[in-house]
């Protein structure tokens, strides 16, 4: 049986990418263990967490889609909304990251107050949104400081938690280049995920693609169809109220009139 979690082992890069100053993304060759530090690895603390409202905002939009398209299609989805995911490091030591969304295609919808891969195995999809004080972390495989390589977010995701898919997602066009780094694991080489002719970000572990809206990320069905936002199914739903008002009030003056002839009378 193959285990739900298995420990970092060394890796190549397909192809990298580049930052909105121009820089290369973190690119990691291949490494081992033995050679990498992870201090920068650290617990997600209030200030990882809590953002502007647009950052807010774009978490909110997407969790929100995720689990409206999850329940809708009877899936046992966990859509996790800053929802702290744990792993351990090669160190022994264990990180706890609050990634903004994560997708666990097995663990159902009920309320959860962690994910623990060891137990019940990565996510299938963890995707971050860019904050000016996380994005380098974020989008980053490794860095060097101070003569040490240092391990970074992407890397954890990635090698340590061995999630298949990964996005980090600039609301606003200030950090990344397209406003979309993103990476996907085939086997133990990471490759850089690419848009497809139309724009989505189609996933290979979940019948679902992305396609950047503006400052959201709007999620589209196995169908291609676009997934409402929570606040576009807010105004479905008033607008279909007052449709419902009126025709009650119609079918109310119809029977009303109904009920003037029945006895004769004529309307004034």
């Amino acid at each position: 049986m193959t285990p739900l979690y298995r420990p970092v082992r060394p890796y190549r890069i397909l192809e990298a990418g580049t930052t909105r100053a121009g820089g290369r993304e973190g690119i990691m060759s291949a490494g081992t263990r033995d050679v990498l530090d992870y201090s920068w690895l650290h617990d997600d603390l209030e200030d990882d967490v809590v953002g502007a409202d647009w950052h807010q905002n774009a978490i909110r939009a997407l969790s929100t889609s995720l689990k409206m398209l999850s329940r809708e299609r009877g899936w046992s989805w966990h859509v996790g909304d800053q929802l702290t995911v744990i792993a351990e490091k090669p160190d022994t030591t264990e990180w706890r990251p609050c990634p903004d969304v994560s997708i666990h295609s097995r663990l159902g919808p009920a309320d959860r107050e962690y994910i623990d891969v060891r137990a019940d195995g990565p996510p299938s999809l963890v995707i971050e949104v860019a904050s000016a004080s996380t994005w380098q972390y974020d989008v980053s495989l490794e860095r060097t400081r101070r003569g040490k390589r240092q391990a970074g977010k992407a890397f954890g995701y990635l090698s340590i938690m061995r999630v298949p898919e990964y996005l980090v997602f600039d609301p606003h066009n200030q950090f990344l280049t397209r406003q979309i780094r993103a990476w996907q694991r085939l086997g133990d080489t990471l490759a850089s995920w690419q848009p497809d002719a139309d724009g989505h970000y189609r996933s290979r572990t979940l019948p679902v693609s992305f396609a950047i809206d503006g400052p959201l990320l709007r999620v589209f069905d196995p169908d291609g169809q676009p997934v409402p936002y929570w606040f576009e199914v807010g105004t479905e739903n008033g607008d279909l109220r007052q449709r419902n008002l009126s025709l009650e009030q119609r079918v109310a003056d119809l029977e009303a009139e109904v009920e003037r002839l029945r006895h004769g009378d004529t309307p004034s």
